[in-house]
């Protein structure tokens, strides 16, 4: 009976009305529909049948194929929208302005498309179309100009902080190729502020789109100074550039990477630990960039990754680094069979480990941010290692018990806690028996006797593993119990000591103080409890369970419930 996790579920509103794209007056539209339905062309009529788009007797799909959430303060409230792509080609962004209830703040696609409409859908050239929509070229090219493939393909959100002052914007790619970081006002937010005018990254338009834009803040190592660092994809080429602002103004360094892929880029991800970029494409082979910073600019260390076996004649289509890049993951299919392409695709994850176990351990020895949570991809690798060798590495042993002894933080003993916990997996780890299995032929038939001294050799090692297992869980209980008092401690100095706390908070005060009271060498409980002593003679908080009000007992840490089954947090 004890508490579970509450997860509250929620869901977009999908519109349930049909979504007609238009290209032009009804009547247009209709004689359209009509000439093309029974065009004497074959390959005419059935291009034009076969399009769910265009044409709406092919049935359209409902739900969503694309969601994103904003960045922070973009909502009136100054908390996150979430924009939805959903499978019939609308477009829209909804907020949250209720707990858990969701309404639509604006169509995008409708607004496109009076847009469209007031330009009398012309070109990039802005003039007007010379054909109508009996054309089918015309007509596919405005149903094309309001089909959204994908989300985020070319855009970033940009962020620049120095001291007190944070500014804000967008960048856009184009498909023809400049890059722009245009101004984005939060006005709900406060200290964000944006760019006066549009920033022209890279104005040359080649015809080369620009995708899979990502952003990193760095600090640059020469100047001690922000700065930002932007890096795309444009076809085989990486497109990069370098944002600093100085006491002078903006500076903008820009510059293209040639010669990394042989086919266009994929796919880009950056380890925000680091700064590391990765760049894949669709033949597998992955390039590690560095950066490294010059007196005013900056220079890419280029890496050329193994390629693994199981990914060779692969077609890759993304690729994805971990946190602190202990590891990534790649998304392929099979590429061409016989010559051909497969008919059914099986889409696999690949998970590739860029860092060794012991590299792992050291920075995880060393984090500055003290939290096992942001380490998981680290942790992964060092609980890979226990669980394949059994044991803990001596080393690292060795390395965490003398930095508990100098420092004694909370964060080494759940590391120590996490370490010997997957030890104690490990040594239960169930042993595979094919029994299903043939005796081999070369198989020799043993006598009672060594089948007897056989035995007994199992009973030893049987008796040893259980001898090493109670052993684990003693050394577990003891840190649990460790991490356990620490916490108690800190619950009652934070309820006692602080004159903010509300008065509706129910903690059972006298069970906690009795099990601290438990060690006599405890120098900090006794303080404590004594500071507690002296002021609950002027305030007590209730020792009841705020849901039922039956009395909240405390004898065991691992069943502090209750009576009724609800367990206080």
């Amino acid at each position: 009976n004890k508490q579970e996790l509450t997860l509250h579920r929620t869901s977009i509103p999908v519109p349930t009305e049909a979504h007609r794209i238009r290209v032009g007056s009804p009547a247009e539209v209709a004689e359209a529909m009509e000439k093309f339905s029974t065009h004497p062309d074959p390959t005419v009529r059935q291009e034009f049948l076969a399009d769910a788009v265009i044409n709406p007797s092919v049935g359209a799909r409902t739900g969503v194929k694309y969601s994103s959430w904003s960045p922070i303060g973009c909502d009136s409230t100054g908390c996150c929208l979430l924009a939805c792509l959903t499978l019939d080609n609308r477009l829209t962004v909804h907020r949250s302005h209720k707990h858990l209830e969701w309404t639509t703040m604006v169509d995008v696609s409708k607004k496109y498309s009076e847009r469209l409409k007031e330009r009398g859908y012309a070109k990039k050239d802005n003039k007007p179309p010379e054909a109508n929509l009996l054309d089918f070229d015309e007509l596919q090219r405005r149903f094309r100009m309001q089909t959204p493939l994908r989300m985020e393909c070319d855009l970033a959100w940009w962020e620049y902080e120095n001291e007190d002052r944070r500014m804000s914007g967008l960048i856009i790619g184009s498909e023809v190729g400049p890059v722009k970081i245009m101004p984005v006002n939060l006005s709900k937010v406060k200290g964000y502020f944006t760019v006066r005018q549009p920033i022209v990254l890279w104005k040359e338009c080649d015809e080369i789109p620009v995708e899979n834009i990502k952003c990193v803040p760095l600090i640059h190592p020469i100047h001690k100074t922000s700065c930002s660092l932007i890096v795309a994809s444009r076809g085989c080429y990486i497109f990069w550039s370098l944002l600093m602002i100085s006491p002078a103004g903006l500076n903008v360094h820009n510059s293209h990477l040639a010669g990394l892929n042989s086919l266009p880029v994929v796919s880009l991800t950056v380890s925000r630990h680091s700064g590391t970029f990765y760049t894949c494409s669709t033949d597998g082979w992955v390039t590690k960039l560095t950066p490294k910073f010059t007196e005013s600019s900056l220079v890419f260390t280029v890496d050329k990754l193994l390629q693994p076996e199981a990914l060779t004649g692969s077609r890759i289509h993304g690729i994805s680094v971990s946190h602190n890049g202990a590891y990534f993951a790649l998304v392929g299919t099979q590429g061409l069979v016989g010559a051909f392409h497969p008919i059914r695709r099986t889409y696999k994850v690949h998970f590739l480990a860029l860092k060794a176990p012991e590299t792992a351990a050291v920075e995880l020895l060393n984090s500055p941010t003290q939290n096992l949570y942001r380490g998981m991809d680290l942790l992964d690798l060092v609980r890979w290692n226990v669980l394949k060798n059994k044991c803990i590495p001596t080393q690292l042993q060795e390395e965490l018990d003398r930095k508990i002894q100098e420092l004694d933080t909370p964060y080494l003993w759940r590391l120590k806690l996490f370490l010997w916990r997957i030890l104690h997996q490990s040594l239960h780890t169930p042993r595979v028996n094919h029994n299903w299995r043939p005796t081999p032929a070369e198989a020799v038939i043993v006598g009672p006797e060594a089948a007897e001294k056989e035995g007994e050799l199992g009973k030893v090692k049987r008796k040893k593993e259980e001898e090493r297992r109670a052993e684990v869980q003693s050394l577990i209980r003891t840190m649990e119990t460790h991490l356990m008092r620490a916490n108690i401690k800190k619950v009652l100095g934070v309820v006692y000591l602080n004159t903010w706390i509300a008065k509706n908070i129910s903690i059972p005060t006298c069970g906690l103080m009795d099990y601290l009271s438990k060690d006599p060498n405890d120098r900090d409980s006794e303080v404590l409890i004594h500071h507690i002593r002296n002021k609950m003679n002027k305030q007590m908080f209730l020792e009841r369970c705020s849901l039922c009000q039956a009395v909240l007992p405390f004898t065991d840490h691992k069943r502090a419930i209750c009576e009724n089954g609800h367990m206080w947090h």
